[in-house]
């Protein structure tokens, strides 16, 4: 058997998702979620800009409707009352758990010197949760 042929040039590591650009059609919920999975760059490129509320609170919804999927799932294994008492408990406790750490954590970082628009920063924190 042949060895299989050893590439001449290694692939890149990130092929352009990390372009910083601007987002087309930034307003569309659906577009935010498409563009933070195919082209992460375009998304933080808008979290500097005007619309940094916005979609900061479109990427808070869309983490606990993920933690509330993730509840469902959970949930299911026990079944009954647990179907909408799992999801309800993962969306309420994550929502919680952010508005208790961010507070703290936007002073600390401030502290350090590394970002003062609590707009960005807010958006920065809820962009892992997606």
């Amino acid at each position: 058997m042949n060895p299989p042929p050893i590439p001449s040039k290694p692939p890149p590591l990130f092929a352009n998702n990390f372009v910083f650009e601007p987002m087309p059609n930034a307003e569309n919920p659906i577009s935010l979620l498409e563009n933070l999975l195919k082209h992460p760059g375009r998304v933080v490129h808008e979290l500097h800009q005007k619309q940094a509320p916005i979609l900061a609170g479109w990427l808070l919804i869309f983490g606990i409707i993920g933690a509330a999927i993730y509840g469902t799932v959970v949930g299911a294994q026990s079944g009954g009352a647990q179907m909408w008492i799992a999801p309800a408990k993962l969306g309420l406790g994550t929502l919680l758990a952010v508005l208790i750490c961010l507070p703290s954590l936007y002073i600390f970082t401030c502290l350090a010197g590394l970002m003062r628009n609590y707009a960005v920063f807010a958006a920065r924190f809820a962009q892992p949760f997606v």
